[in-house]
């Protein structure tokens, strides 16, 4: 099993800083203002629906995985 991925965040306005580990096979989703997720459907197949409002610029911060099916 591979090791956890360390995400650190630094809000530059209030130097407050923030650091998680993400478990393999799993996620994160991090939204800045005014950015916020409004919904989240999960099925027992592990597919997760999450609705984020608030984008200004839709098509920024949006990569590809790499894989075909992504």
């Amino acid at each position: 099993m591979s090791e956890p991925l360390k995400v650190t965040v630094h809000d530059p306005n209030t130097g407050e800083t923030a650091t998680t580990e993400i478990p393999p096979g799993s996620y994160l989703l991090l939204c800045a203002e005014p950015c916020h997720r409004t919904a989240l459907n999960a099925w027992a197949s592990g597919t997760h629906q999450i609705t984020v409002k608030g984008v200004t610029d839709p098509m920024a911060g949006v990569y590809r995985t790499g894989r075909d099916d992504a």
